[in-house]
């Protein structure tokens, strides 16, 4: 991908850097190559980012808050709709598989506390608590998600999910309809966790 026209020798760095991961893994990547792809040298590279794990802990942060704005944005993230959300990730993660290829591997290896993405997996958790909460509180307050909703469950239940789907995806690819799946699953939440008023909406 031309990375020229992002704004900024940084969001260029940054999305070179993910595209490099996505591609070959943390480990195999190189700073070089890395500057590279974003068309600059790696003396540029060395201004923004100390070294290789500070470029992963930015490349991390900024793929999180870039698929929450553009998933959970506004309205999109408020009740019902923001656990509908769910599935246009999915559906969005289905045209990356090497980026979700990539995470996969990443989160179990950043369970190791020496791990230099460790922190970004707690960061990462408190995201999505963050954002289901969202989606609870204001679905509560709007009469959508009924009142005794756990939040904290939910948001574990859906991460858990939509992560147990994508290593099945990829295991057996053409087995599977990721997004199929999460739907089913956002469906049969939709019955224990919205209120009958809602849910006669919904019908409608």
């Amino acid at each position: 991908m031309n990375l020229v026209h992002l704004s900024t020798p940084r969001a260029r760095l940054i999305r070179a850097a993910l595209e490099e991961f996505s591609d070959g893994g943390y480990a195999d990547a190189s700073l070089v190559a890395i500057a590279d792809r974003a068309g600059l040298g790696v003396d540029v590279l060395a201004e923004h980012f100390a070294d290789k794990r500070a470029l992963l802990s930015a490349a991390l942060s900024r793929r999180d808050r870039t698929v929450r704005d553009e998933v959970w944005a506004g309205a999109k993230g408020e009740g019902w709709n923001g656990i509908q959300a769910w599935v246009e990730l999915m559906r969005n993660n289905q045209k990356k598989p090497g980026t979700v290829r990539f995470f996969a591997e990443l989160r179990l290896l950043a369970t190791d506390p020496q791990h230099p993405a460790h922190d970004w997996l707690r960061g990462h958790f408190e995201l999505v608590d963050e954002v289901v909460e969202r989606a609870v509180s204001t679905g509560i307050t709007r009469g959508e998600i009924r009142p005794d909703t756990d939040a904290a469950a939910l948001a574990r239940g859906l991460l858990a999910m939509i992560e147990g789907i994508e290593t099945r995806w990829l295991a057996t690819p053409a087995e599977v309809d990721p997004v199929a799946m999460i739907s089913d699953y956002v469906d049969l939440l939709a019955g224990v966790i919205t209120t009958d008023a809602f849910r006669a909406r919904l019908r409608r």
